[in-house]
Order: C-alpha cells, then sequence, then structure tokens
C-alpha cells in the first residue's frame, strides 16, 4: 500500500512540474505578445509606420 501512495505522490509532482512548465510557456508567449506590440507601437510613434504615405 505504501508503494500505491509513493506513486500518487510521484504522479501528483509529474502533474504539478507539467502544469508549472506550462504556465511558464503562456506567460512566455504572452510577453513576447506584449514586447511585439510596444515595438510596433514605438515604430509607429517614430514615423515607421506601413501605411504612412508621405
Amino acid at each position: 500500500m505504501r508503494r500505491k501512495a509513493q506513486l500518487e505522490e510521484e504522479l501528483r509532482q509529474q502533474r504539478l512540474e507539467l502544469e508549472r512548465r506550462e504556465r511558464e510557456r503562456q506567460e512566455n508567449l504572452a510577453q513576447a505578445r506584449i514586447d511585439r506590440l510596444l515595438a510596433e507601437a514605438a515604430s509607429l510613434r517614430n514615423g515607421g509606420g506601413a501605411s504612412e504615405t508621405r
């Protein structure tokens, strides 16, 4: 019975680790999107917009 409890705990730890990794991945994707949008906004502020027709 102790072995079963140990296996269940290992499984729980693996699930927590997978969830943590997925959260980190999502956070990295969100940060990359924020960085991209900020760079685009800075480019537009500096007159680098593609829709500009001067």
